[in-house]
C-alpha cells in the first residue's frame, strides 16, 4: 500500500488495518499520537481489528493501558495480550480476566510494582515462596520510595523505614509461609494506607473466582453489609418510635407541633437549659 501517512490515516478510518507494518506506521503518526486517551480508544476501535491478538499487542504501551478495558472479552482473557499490556504497564491487570490471578509470571510483574495485589493472587500462588519474597521486596521498595511523601507515625523514625524488618504482605500468604516468616509479620498495616488491589471495588465478588479464598471474602463482605442493614433498620425503627413518643407528649402537654421535646440519654424529658448544659451548647 503506497500511501502517505496522512492518506493511510484517512484510509484506516473506514477500513480496519491488520498488517503489523501499517499498524506501527499509524501508531507513530503524529495525528493519532497526539489524541487524548478517549479519542485514541475511539480511533483504535475504528482503525484496527481489535479481535486480532497480533494487532492488539502492537497497540499496547505504557500510556495506553486502559485500552484493555475496552477490548473484547476474548482479548482480556488472551494470555499473550494481557502479558504484553502488563509488561508495558502493570496497572493493566485491572482490566484483565480474573483467571490471571493464578498466573505466576503475570502476577509477579504486577506485584513488583503494586505489592498490595498479593491480596488478589490465587491460593496456589499465596503458597509460593518466590511470590511472597518478591512481594516483600516490593513492599520495602515502595516504603523507601514514599518515605519523603507520607507523614511518619510516632512509633517509627525516618531512619527505620529503609531498614524495614516487618512486612504487612505476609498476612496474605498461606498459613505455611506465615509460620515460616512469622518474625517478619506486622502487628499493624504498615505506615501508610494499604495499597489495595487495582481491581474495581469489591473485585472479589466476581463469581468466576471460585476458590475458597474468594468465596470466604465474599461471605465476609455480605455478612458485613447484612449487619449494617440490620443496624440501619433498627435505627430507623427507633427514630420512628421517638417521633411518635414526642407527638404524644406534645398533645398531652398542650405544646405546639414545632416545639422541641428535649430528652436525656435515657429518654426522660428535660429542660432546654439542662440539655444545652449536657451537650455543651
Amino acid at each position: 500500500m503506497d500511501l502517505s501517512d496522512k492518506e493511510l490515516y484517512q484510509y484506516a478510518l473506514t477500513n480496519k488495518i491488520r498488517d503489523p507494518v501499517l499498524v506501527k506506521r499509524l501508531l507513530s503518526y503524529g495525528r493519532l499520537r497526539r489524541k487524548s486517551n478517549s479519542m485514541k480508544l475511539e480511533r483504535c476501535e475504528t482503525m484496527f481489528d481489535l479481535n486480532d491478538p497480533t494487532t492488539v499487542k502492537l497497540l499496547s504501551d505504557k500510556h495506553n493501558c486502559k485500552l484493555l478495558k475496552f477490548l473484547p472479552e476474548s482479548m482480556q482473557a488472551n494470555r499473550e495480550v494481557v502479558l504484553t499490556f502488563v509488561k508495558d504497564e502493570p496497572y493493566a491487570i485491572r482490566y484483565a480476566h480474573v483467571k490471571f490471578f493464578d498466573d505466576k509470571e503475570i502476577m509477579i510483574i504486577v506485584i513488583d510494582k503494586y505489592w498490595g495485589m498479593i491480596e488478589a493472587v490465587s491460593e496456589r500462588l499465596i503458597d509460593d515462596e518466590e511470590v511472597l519474597l518478591r512481594t516483600m521486596a516490593s513492599e520495602k521498595r515502595h516504603d523507601t520510595e514514599i518515605i519523603n511523601s507520607i507523614p511518619i507515625c510516632a512509633f517509627v523514625t525516618i531512619e527505620d523505614l529503609p531498614k524495614k524488618e516487618t512486612y504487612s504482605c505476609i498476612d496474605h500468604a498461606s498459613e505455611r509461609l506465615q509460620k515460616k516468616y512469622d518474625k517478619y509479620k506486622c502487628n499493624f498495616y504498615g505506615l501508610h494506607a494499604f495499597p489495595f488491589p487495582l481491581r474495581m471495588d469489591q473485585w472479589y465478588q466476581d463469581e468466576q473466582l471460585t476458590e475458597q479464598k474468594y468465596v470466604a471474602m465474599r461471605d465476609a463482605q455480605n455478612e458485613y453489609w447484612k449487619s449494617i442493614r440490620k443496624e440501619q433498620t433498627a435505627y430507623e425503627r427507633q427514630r420512628e418510635l421517638d417521633k411518635q413518643r414526642d407527638i404524644t407528649y406534645r398533645k398531652n402537654h398542650d405544646m405546639n407541633t414545632w416545639e422541641t421535646v428535649y430528652r436525656d440519654e435515657d429518654g426522660n424529658v428535660i429542660t432546654a437549659q439542662l440539655y444545652n448544659m449536657i451537650h455543651n451548647i
